[in-house]
């Protein structure tokens, strides 16, 4: 229990912030410069109606949080469902967040891990983290497979991330491996290969 305790907190400590990747903090940042700081988010409301998927993220954030309007998950949901309608990776990885958060949203860890699963495909690694956590623990409806929730955490190391996580990566995975069989932490690395 205490270790599922721990590998959860691991986990949630990089999705309690929502992002998806390094790309997207840098955008996110340039946009929230020119829109936030001013006080004035029409900016941010125009090119998100207008279909652009970073705002829409920029969007979905802000009325997730209460960032320069008042916090309204419908209203942050509704611009989140607009840019899953582009397939973003980045849009995928943060609706797994809320349904494993369950903000906004009944909590489903089904629905979670195959909207981390497509970002992950696409190489985001805060997706191959979350995805990796979550198949490798087991949750309600989820079945552990900590073979292939090893090879997820490991996957996510292989990509450009922050130091932060990336240290997570590494500590997720000693605890895997103080639970697993070494044949079972080898076919795990074999699945990178």
């Amino acid at each position: 229990m205490l270790k599922k305790f721990v590998l959860m907190s691991l986990m949630l400590s990089t999705a309690v912030f929502p992002v998806s990747a390094l790309e997207f903090m840098t955008s996110m940042r340039e946009f929230s410069d020119k829109s936030v700081k001013k006080g004035s988010i029409g900016k941010g409301i125009s090119q998100a109606d207008k279909g652009d998927v970073t705002a829409q993220l920029f969007m979905a954030e802000c009325y997730e949080k209460g960032i320069g309007v008042s916090a309204d998950l419908k209203e942050a949901l509704r611009y989140l469902n607009d840019a899953l309608g582009s397939g973003d990776p980045r849009a995928h990885f943060l609706m797994g967040c809320f349904l494993m958060q369950g903000k906004g949203v009944a909590k489903d860890f089904v629905k979670a891990i195959e909207h981390f699963r497509t970002a992950a495909a696409m190489k985001l690694w805060r997706a191959q983290y979350n995805l990796g956590i979550l198949l490798f623990q087991g949750y309600p409806g989820v079945a552990p497979n900590p073979i292939e929730g090893y090879s997820w955490v490991l996957r996510s190391l292989r990509q450009k991330g922050d130091r932060e996580l990336e240290a997570k990566a590494k500590t997720a995975l000693k605890e895997f491996e103080k639970t697993m069989k070494p044949d079972d932490v080898n076919k795990a690395k074999d699945l990178q290969n």
